[in-house]
């Protein structure tokens, strides 16, 4: 079970893409992978509920999966 498995389409608010501006490697949500510093991605935002929200990276290809992929 993949660690976002939980969220749900309805939760889903935005993405947004980033591009050379990142400060820091993260870990694509959906295949696990790091992207490196200063690499074009883009970072989902969720609203899990009224005083919770929280944003997932992943790569550009991935972006696509990492949304069919939610309940």
């Amino acid at each position: 079970m993949k660690k976002h498995s939980f969220l749900t389409k309805e939760w889903f608010i935005e993405t947004r893409s980033v591009g050379t501006r990142a400060k820091m490697d993260k870990d694509c949500e959906y295949c696990n992978k790091t992207i490196p510093i200063g690499q074009p991605h883009e970072v989902h935002y969720f609203a899990i509920d009224c005083a919770e929200y929280a944003s997932y990276p992943t790569h550009t290809n991935c972006s696509d999966k990492f949304i069919k992929s939610l309940r």
